[in-house]
């Protein structure tokens, strides 16, 4: 037999035994946090060999573990970074059985070629930093200090080379001014502004709430907004829940006739949906027991949180820039309008602040056309029924696939 004739037999062999190995303290894990029954994937080959890789974190046999660590790799059974492998690798990080082991696979992912975007891999460790610190202060997990300060450190250095500066904001803000043609301290600000996003896979952000425990849960927390890349702006932000429109014109009908009445009368009717605000939504879901998460007709108008000013609330529209967009060169086209703008933009900002200021044939997934005050996507029209509110600006791709927009809400309109 040759050498890697023996590798893959020995392989096969560790496999059949971690597979009929018994272990309370993973089935205990698997019972709290159930991920062979929630996890969703293409291929049912990976999510074994997923299931598998968690089992080998808890075996007592080294060379299990070895084999569970590699079967946890990114590379091996995520095609790209998702909230399933964050969710997966911070219980493990979380828990006590598994954590110094983790602790040292995934400080070793920093050193392996094969791991090319090792940004990817700390975006999705940053939720876990406060977890680093408290690890450090454990003395029983003297042996995995370097691998826990290695990870801290790679997450502290990517937070400095992102974090926009004080200085940097007063820039952008002055940057934004000339694209509204209004300095923003010019602006009313005593009334509230408001950040709203669309796009057509937005609802998966929000279905997993969509059930009476998910509503209540959002006392302690509400969906994150999540970008499709690498955004420029990367400090967290949460979806407003309450303030979020929900379409529910393609789900009504296979609502029961009770609750059905209950949301068609909270309901606002625009054009060919049917809107409700998050709040009666979830009142609704809560009173008559409604489980909406396996839904695949609902869409959402999304409200980011932000802390009511302007300025806040125009500093956030950069989560929507991808720092890939910067890079681009004649595939960029500014529209005339953009243009007269970007004269009056100094610096490095106008390589920011084009992206936001292309020709309506290149806002696919170059950037994003500007259309001020003069043109609203039509997923928006709706909030402006509302008496309240009004449009600051709005920016979006051609065909409505993504758009965002500011509004100034004025209270008791």
């Amino acid at each position: 037999m040759s050498t890697g004739e023996q590798k893959a037999a020995d392989a096969t062999q560790l496999i059949s035994q971690l597979k009929d190995e018994s272990n309370p303290a993973y089935d205990a894990f698997m019972s709290k946090h159930r991920f062979d029954t929630t996890l969703k994937m293409p291929r049912e080959e990976d999510k074994q060999n997923l299931l598998l890789g968690i089992k080998g974190m808890f075996s007592a046999d080294p060379r299990c573990k070895e084999l569970g660590a590699k079967k946890l790799r990114p590379k091996y059974v995520f095609p790209k970074r998702t909230s399933a492998e964050a969710k997966i690798y911070l219980a493990l990080m979380a828990t006590p059985e598994t954590q110094g082991i983790f602790l040292k696979f995934m400080s070793s992912l920093f050193d392996e070629a094969y791991y090319q975007d090792k940004k990817e891999f700390i975006l999705m460790l940053k939720t876990g930093k406060p977890a680093f610190e408290q690890m450090l202060a454990d003395p029983r997990n003297e042996l995995y200090v370097p691998a826990i300060k290695k990870v801290s450190r790679a997450i502290a250095s990517y937070d400095r080379s992102l974090t926009i500066q004080p200085a940097e904001f007063k820039k952008i803000e002055d940057a934004f001014g000339v694209m509204l043609g209004k300095e923003v301290s010019d602006f009313d600000h005593t009334t509230e502004y408001l950040h709203y996003v669309y796009h057509e896979h937005l609802a998966a952000e929000f279905s997993g709430y969509l059930h009476p425990e998910g509503i209540k849960s959002l006392g302690k927390q509400s969906p994150l907004f999540r970008f499709d890349g690498d955004s420029y702006y990367h400090l967290p932000r949460h979806f407003d829940f309450d303030d979020s429109l929900f379409d529910m014109h393609g789900l009504i009908d296979g609502i029961k006739s009770e609750p059905k009445s209950e949301i068609e009368r909270l309901s606002r009717s625009f054009q060919d949906s049917l809107y409700i605000r998050g709040h009666d939504l979830g009142r609704v879901i809560v009173e008559y027991g409604l489980d909406l998460r396996r839904t695949t007709s609902l869409y959402v108008i999304g409200r980011i949180k932000t802390d009511g000013t302007l300025n806040d609330a125009l500093c956030t529209t950069l989560l929507h820039v991808n720092r890939d967009m910067l890079e681009y060169g004649s595939e960029i086209r500014v529209s005339k309008r953009g243009n007269e703008i970007l004269k009056g933009i100094k610096g490095k900002l106008k390589k920011l602040f084009r992206v936001m200021l292309v020709t309506e044939e290149c806002a696919r997934d170059t950037g994003y056309c500007f259309h001020g005050q003069e043109c609203l996507a039509e997923e928006f029209e709706v909030l402006l029924q509302d008496p309240r509110n009004s449009l600051v600006s709005c920016w979006g791709m051609t065909e409505s696939i993504y758009a965002f927009a500011i509004l100034q809400r004025i209270p008791h309109a």
